[in-house]
């Protein structure tokens, strides 16, 4: 598996910009926030190292593209308001959910107001696209905690339940963690059937995209029967052999190897008691 490293590339077309300022040409939309003016935005902390150092910090590469092999950029666009504040964004040019909802996510995070842009000395809406580049290199950083925690091998917890991935886990001492987690949940309900969904932060919906069963055939192993799969076609009608071992009653550490792959992948899941899920959809063009 390849290393990965999130380059964030913040396109600043400084050149269309001043041309379009030196010939008095303002494109202006419908709804009458405007493309083009002789200032644009400029986010007040810090410009565009600001940015930068924010998007550094805060994006995430989701676990299934990295699984996947799955990199690319993601356009995101919104309005920078008269007042400074950010709204109405949008992915104008995607990738693959999980890349776009990632980027999404981290744009609409972003802390603090813009000095908003102007046209002909005064305020006006402004639109702004901040595009966000994924590449994969070298060796992979799943999240792991194989080298920071020790396992309690004492703990008897059935696996049923609802886990939720996590994409970032760092050990706080006296067995707390700081846990950021994904758009995706492992339901495993006590009469043995599997679900896996996925939370859409885009379109709202929360949509199953595997099905099956799962049995428990040791301390440390259980298998997932998958009936049908969106996400990884060839997962469906195969059996997948995961190992796991609880770091807590609700954090859990599995390992497995995906059909057709030539090495294990590992994964990071939280039992959520109330997670936010919506009555999960089964979209009639995938079951």
């Amino acid at each position: 598996m390849k290393k990965v490293t999130c380059f964030l590339l913040l396109a600043w077309i400084c050149n269309s910009i001043q041309m379009f300022a030196q010939e008095k040409m303002v494109q202006v939309r419908e709804d009458g926030v405007y493309m083009y003016v002789d200032q644009m935005p400029v986010y007040s902390q810090g410009g565009q190292e600001g940015i930068m150092k924010y998007l550094t910090e805060a994006v995430r590469y989701p676990i299934v593209a990295q699984e996947k092999g799955i990199s690319g950029n993601v356009f995101v666009q919104f309005v920078v308001k008269k007042n400074g504040r950010i709204s109405d964004f949008k992915v104008v040019r995607g990738v693959e959910p999980s890349l776009d909802e990632e980027a999404l996510r981290v744009v609409k995070g972003i802390p603090g107001k813009w000095i908003p842009g102007r046209e002909k000395g005064k305020k006006v809406p402004v639109s702004y696209t901040i595009p966000i580049s994924f590449r994969l290199t070298g060796k992979s950083q799943l999240p792991s905690l194989s080298n920071s925690v020790t396992v309690n091998k004492n703990i008897k917890t059935p696996l049923e339940g609802i886990w939720q991935i996590c994409t970032c886990v760092k050990p706080l001492g006296d067995g707390k963690f700081d846990i950021q987690t994904g758009p995706y949940l492992k339901i495993l309900s006590s009469d043995k059937n599997l679900f896996n969904v996925h939370l859409s932060v885009i379109s709202g919906r929360s949509v199953i995209t595997a099905m099956g069963t799962y049995e428990q055939t040791s301390d440390n192993t259980y298998v997932e029967k998958i009936f049908k799969s969106v996400t990884d076609p060839e997962l469906t009608g195969a059996d997948s052999n995961l190992e796991f071992r609880f770091v807590s009653e609700n954090l859990l550490e599995i390992s497995y190897r995906l059909p057709g792959r030539p090495v294990n992948s590992k994964e990071i899941w939280v039992r959520v008691i109330q997670p936010n899920l919506k009555q999960p959809e089964i979209l009639l063009q995938t079951f």
